[in-house]
């Protein structure tokens, strides 16, 4: 776990404000295309009080303690926490999906996600390759037809 301080820097100002020090987070939710996923709400792991400045951000980086995400093109959530990796469909707000997730409600799978390199590639694969290899997973394109019975 690292502990780190969320600063942000506005447009047009050339000083960093500070919103959250001794934040407690392995990494932060990113999409697909690898941009952070925020919500303008703060009260997972940010409390506002301890801001140094009344000006604070219009939105913040959606953490989940103990873990990494990444929100893939199908709005599939792969949590990567220190052991194992759950992947979720998100139905409703990230930040309440994040909250809730454990292995009884996902999928789950045996890798290793401390060393894992991540990509979503443009067809909405996602990739994970560790030590032991590469591994991909993608959504069928198939699609089940009825077909009439007579």
């Amino acid at each position: 776990m690292v502990r780190a301080t969320l600063v942000y820097l506005r447009p047009g100002s050339s000083q960093f404000q500070r919103v959250e020090g001794n934040l407690q987070a392995i990494g932060f939710t990113v999409d697909a295309d690898g941009m952070v996923v925020t919500s303008p709400e703060s009260k997972q792991l940010l409390d506002k009080s301890r801001s140094d400045s009344g000006d604070l951000p219009s939105a913040y980086p959606v953490l989940r303690n103990g873990s990494e995400q990444i929100v893939d093109r199908a709005n599939g959530v792969w949590v990567l926490p220190t052991s194992g990796m759950l992947r979720l469909d998100a139905r409703g707000r990230l930040s309440d999906v994040l909250n809730n997730v454990s292995p009884r409600n996902s999928e789950t799978y045996n890798l290793n996600p401390n060393d894992t390199a991540k990509l979503v590639d443009r067809e909405g694969d996602i990739w994970f390759g560790e030590q032991k290899g590469v591994h991909r997973f993608f959504y069928s394109p198939l699609i089940k037809q009825e077909l009439p019975k007579n």
